[in-house]
């Protein structure tokens, strides 16, 4: 059975890492605006364990409409364009990192198509 152990510690440090950020961004210089993403950080995750390619694209494709009219566009822009090290996933509408490729499944007769 294989050992997702590494793929949990990385999700969660990814997911500390949004919601860390989301609560800056939650501060006084937006005069009490709440972002979007504020406690939806699997949305804009790098990586989601056990997704395809395909349900990848789109789950970022909705992350990114989020951003695009969420009052604290403008401050997220400003942390993603300095980002502290290890932020990945959308930040002001764009994606921060690299998705790892993904593979095509396995046929029946155990190739790729």
């Amino acid at each position: 059975m294989p050992d997702h152990r590494f793929a949990r510690e990385a999700l969660a440090r990814d997911r500390a890492i949004a919601d860390r950020l989301a609560e800056l961004l939650a501060g006084p210089d937006l005069r009490g605006l709440r972002p979007a993403c504020a406690g939806r950080s699997p949305l804009f995750d790098l990586e989601v364990v056990g997704e395809s390619s395909d349900e990848r694209d789109e789950r970022l494709a909705a992350a990114r409409a989020v951003c695009s009219a969420c009052a604290a566009l403008e401050p997220c822009r400003a942390i993603r364009d300095n980002p502290p090290s290890g932020l990945v996933g959308v930040w002001g509408g764009e994606l921060l990192g690299r998705p790892k490729p993904r593979r095509a499944p396995l046929t029946s007769k155990g190739t790729h198509p």
